[in-house]
């Protein structure tokens, strides 16, 4: 017979109840691990598609200003043209569907560097003040202008272009024509684009290249410095053949160019996106001096 103090200090197993609250806790302490864990993962794709954008964006900007910044006139057949899409059939009446400014209002700003919705703040509007009785765009104190608080912050989209030329080089007799614009490019719709078209002494398309400059582009916007006139302004279209330039000192080339896009920086496919819905997008822009404009004598520097 067993002894039956050593039958007391007999292990005892888990009761059922026990098992299933154990079971509970721990399926609960890993449902927990696992919605944290998929929400690390997602707000990791997040940050590196908006990285992603950033750059690709960046590029496309860096690339734009090489070509932008040696364009010059020249006798012939020179041109510089930047065509406002707001002017044509309105432009897109929608952006990115979200109150980027926080006034209550969605998608209001048209791209002009102007205070479309009467939201500006007269107190941001500084100017550099560099000495007493001297300030960096004096026209432009007590007035909004591009870069100011609520100026231009929650823009509609714009589809803009540019297309101006280069006349030929030593290593050919061929003119170039280059042009910047939102279209397809092998199947890929939002992707920013440089096409060159060679010209011969005929004005002929003799050769055409295109080449992707950026993917995820929903909106290409351009602004134009205005070098004649008693007033230096933005403007938003550029002819150098027509009224822009029928003012003294009758320069044919802007003193820079604004150029601003909006790139896809959400985690959804690119291919789910609908005009109008509201989207994640990343704003970058840079300007451009066209070193052939500010270097003219004839440029006024007020």
């Amino acid at each position: 017979m067993r002894d039956r103090s050593t039958l007391s200090r007999a292990p005892r197993g888990f009761s059922l109840l026990e098992t299933l609250v154990a079971v509970t806790v721990a399926s609960a302490f890993l449902a927990g691990m696992t919605a944290a864990f998929i929400q690390v993962l997602q707000s990791a794709n997040q940050a590196q598609t908006v990285m992603n954008s950033v750059a690709n964006g960046r590029v496309a900007l860096d690339s734009m200003s090489v070509d932008l910044k040696q364009a010059v006139y020249y006798a012939g057949n020179f041109e510089f043209i930047g065509i406002d899409a707001q002017a044509l059939a309105g432009g897109f009446s929608y952006g990115d569907g979200v109150d980027n400014d926080n006034d209550g209002e969605t998608d209001e700003d048209s791209i002009n560097g102007e205070d479309d919705d009467a939201d500006w703040t007269l107190a941001s509007d500084n100017h550099g003040f560099i000495a007493a009785g001297v300030q960096e765009r004096p026209n432009f104190i007590g007035a909004a202008d591009l870069g100011d608080f609520h100026v231009d912050e929650d823009p509609k989209f714009e589809a803009d272009s540019i297309v101006f030329r280069f006349p030929p080089s030593a290593a050919s007799s061929l003119e170039s024509r280059i042009s910047f614009f939102v279209g397809e490019f092998e199947n890929r719709s939002h992707t920013l684009i440089k096409r060159t078209e060679y010209l011969d002494a005929a004005n002929t398309v003799v050769s055409t290249e295109e080449a992707p400059l950026a993917d995820g582009v929903l909106s290409f916007a351009a602004l134009y410095w205005q070098p004649n006139g008693t007033s230096m302004y933005w403007v938003t279209e550029w002819d150098s053949a027509a009224a822009l330039v029928d003012a003294e000192p009758y320069l044919p080339l802007p003193a820079a160019i604004w150029l601003g896009l909006a790139v896809y920086a959400d985690d959804r496919p690119i291919e789910t996106y609908v005009p109008g819905m509201p989207v994640r997008v990343e704003h970058l822009s840079t300007v451009v001096t066209i070193e052939s404009t500010i270097n003219d004598p004839r440029y006024r520097r007020w």
